[in-house]
């Protein structure tokens, strides 16, 4: 069981992606902002963040590319709507370790964590 972060401003979705995670995986922290991301990496020093890109206060590429300076050994997986091959060039500059697109099942996105706590 990993221990997982979510990161995502919307609400609903948000309760969305913690009713996903809770199935397999330990919820340690939801948060809706770019430097509270960062800060409950540094607290709870997760397995995974679920990190959406486009957020109401700060930016989940610059989040991911400090979580990752924090600590390399989390993984990262970017969740977004973006679709273009530029945002995601720049989700791996970051350190992100993979990339789902909105809207994905339940079974993707646990595959997604199984993935990446394999790698």
């Amino acid at each position: 069981m990993a221990a997982v972060i979510i990161v995502e401003d919307i609400e609903a979705q948000a309760a969305l992606l913690r009713r996903y995670v809770r199935a397999r995986h330990s919820v340690v922290g939801t948060v809706d902002g770019a430097d509270r991301a960062v800060q409950l990496a540094r607290e709870e020093a997760p397995d995974v963040v679920i990190m959406d890109l486009n957020l109401n206060e700060g930016n989940g590429l610059a989040a991911t590319a400090s979580i990752k300076s924090l600590d390399e050994t989390i993984s990262v997986i970017i969740s977004t709507i973006h679709v273009d091959d530029e945002v995601r060039d720049q989700a791996a500059e970051a350190g992100a370790d993979a990339y789902l697109f909105k809207p994905y099942t339940q079974e993707d996105l646990l595959d997604t964590i199984a993935t990446v706590l394999q790698a």
